[in-house]
């Protein structure tokens, strides 16, 4: 599926999209409106900066300790190891 057709589908169900697409899905965030939030991963050519699956869902786990908002933002989860 196209990346506006995936972005479109998730906020038309009031989904958080999860994605390593940084760069496709911040661009679709930016011009959304209200869209129900996206979180992004970066990877690299260096494993040591490859998170896992539970590295991710610990960094979820830190975003949401912190009571920041998720719908109409874009966070990086890289950051909340």
């Amino acid at each position: 599926m196209p990346d506006a057709q995936v972005f479109a589908q998730a906020q038309s169900q009031g989904r958080v999209l999860l994605t390593r697409n940084v760069a496709d899905f911040l661009a679709l965030a930016r011009q959304a409106d209200g869209h129900a939030g996206v979180l992004a991963i970066f990877r690299d050519g260096n494993p040591r900066n490859t998170m896992g699956y539970e590295q991710i869902v610990l960094a979820i786990a830190a975003l949401e300790a912190a009571s920041l908002p998720v719908q109409g933002q874009f966070h990086i989860l890289n950051h909340w190891r």
